[in-house]
């Protein structure tokens, strides 16, 4: 039952990727690669400026992923993560924040979300 419902929805995304123009593939192919090819460089290049400090920026953003806040004038909602992902991008060093950023997403991504991807 688990695998029909998963391989419907497989088969509902296959159908609207399908729908997209070429240039839209192309644009999403290429911000993938190149955000995979920052986050290897940001793993491979690792440089902590301090783990209780790398930590606490971590814990608190990602327990601001769960947050969202409504601006008025917008439709939608901006995540309260923002404020500390550019926090660290100030006070931490630039593959501590590439990494914060990218679990931050799969946070929000995952974690109470309305509609999972």
């Amino acid at each position: 039952m688990l695998e029909a419902g998963l391989l419907y929805r497989l088969r509902e995304q296959a159908k609207s990727v399908n729908n997209l123009s070429l240039a839209a593939k192309v644009y999403i192919s290429t911000i993938i690669a190149l955000g995979m090819t920052v986050l290897t460089f940001s793993v491979y290049s690792w440089d902590s400026s301090g783990a209780v400090r790398f930590g606490s920026y971590l814990l608190v953003t990602l327990l601001a992923s769960g947050l969202e806040v409504t601006l008025p004038g917008i439709t939608g909602a901006m995540s309260a993560n923002y404020v500390f992902i550019l926090l660290g991008v100030v006070e931490l060093k630039p593959s501590e924040t590439v990494i914060i950023g990218c679990l931050a997403v799969l946070a929000q991504a995952f974690w109470h979300a309305k509609k999972r991807p």
